[in-house]
């Protein structure tokens, strides 16, 4: 009995943890979707991060002479967009980055000192390394 219960919260915890993972996985994909089909150029300036960022409506108007990418995904927390940072920064290959997250880490009670240190140096050691 303690064997099927084991293994019953192990599926259960499993799938649990594989939700949590890929909760983002088709908004993602649509931004990168997305992107196939308008025209975007090297060396432009991607803004990324939370629902901040995704439903800047004036973005274009308030930075006219850049080319802007927006990839800001609704939820999303700082160790989200370092799971997507390929294909949401690296894969434009943008000469200027602008992240806005935070908030969404503060409402799930994460944001610590130490967690914004190691988004920070995880970020520019994946950044500077493309």
């Amino acid at each position: 009995m303690k064997a099927k219960i084991s293994t019953f919260f192990f599926i259960l915890l499993s799938g649990f943890t594989f939700a949590q993972e890929d909760k983002f996985a088709s908004e993602v994909s649509a931004l990168v979707e997305k992107y196939k089909t308008i025209p975007w150029k090297k060396g432009g300036s991607v803004f990324t991060g939370s629902s901040s960022i995704k439903f800047w409506k004036t973005l274009e108007k308030d930075f006219p002479k850049a080319d802007i990418v927006n990839t800001g995904f609704i939820g999303s927390q700082t160790g989200d967009l370092l799971q997507y940072l390929e294909e949401l920064v690296i894969h434009f290959e943008p000469q200027k980055i602008f992240i806005y997250v935070g908030e969404n880490d503060i409402n799930a009670n994460f944001w610590l000192l130490s967690s914004v240190l190691s988004f920070d140096s995880r970020f520019l050691l994946h950044v500077s390394s493309k």
